[in-house]
């Protein structure tokens, strides 16, 4: 599992097929920041409101850390955990921000903490998604949010990177089991170059 995730040119990877090539060229990134603003906005969240006071959120699976950055410029006190050492301390050095090189399975989350709670394109990825909640459950204060996107296109039943496959109704009962409640919305976007790839959006709100 490890041997996938360690490697630096794990970013690479993720990133050449989204027209990113520079950790640091910030125009790169303005597509991509975009979408995850619109995400969280669907749970109710808007990030870029400053008079809520500082708040704080956890990415899982974060890589390079931009959208850790990117909370963390509209004052959030905002962390993310990456399993990929090199990228998280590259990175971390890079953007000056908190990466936490670990994996979810290894987080001891602190009870009540966060705001939000947030992870793209990764649960696909992990062995133990439901325990994954389970933290994330438990490190959401009352009342917080947690926004998860996983991908839902059949071509990626040929990914020996991916370990579970989800529909809308798995991925909405998935995160209803462990928060008691969840909506799902349709994500579909283009790589770039022009794929069409099936990704979805489930959230729900810490009773």
């Amino acid at each position: 599992f490890s041997a996938v995730y360690s490697k630096a040119d794990y970013f690479e990877h993720n990133c050449h097929h989204q027209g990113i090539f520079s950790l640091t060229d910030e125009a790169q990134w303005e597509g991509f920041l975009e979408r995850r603003r619109s995400a969280v906005l669907l749970t109710g969240c808007d990030i870029t409101d400053r008079s809520k006071g500082q708040r704080r959120a956890f990415e899982i699976g974060c890589l390079e850390g931009y959208f850790v950055k990117h909370l963390q410029d509209f004052g959030w006190k905002a962390e993310g955990l990456e399993l990929n050492a090199a990228v998280a301390t590259a990175a971390a050095e890079s953007l000056g921000i908190t990466i936490h090189p670990i994996g979810v399975d290894d987080w001891q989350p602190p009870v009540n903490r966060y705001d939000l709670g947030c992870s793209f394109h990764t649960f696909e990825h992990l062995r133990d998604p439901r325990d994954a909640l389970s933290r994330t459950h438990a490190a959401l204060k009352p009342g917080g949010r947690v926004l998860i996107e996983v991908p839902y296109d059949l071509d990626e039943l040929d990914n020996p990177d991916h370990l579970h496959y989800y529909t809308f109704e798995s991925a909405e009962r998935m995160v209803c089991d462990v928060f008691g409640n969840a909506e799902t919305r349709d994500d579909q976007y283009r790589r770039a170059t022009g794929k069409a790839v099936g990704s979805l959006y489930v959230f729900a709100t810490k009773s």
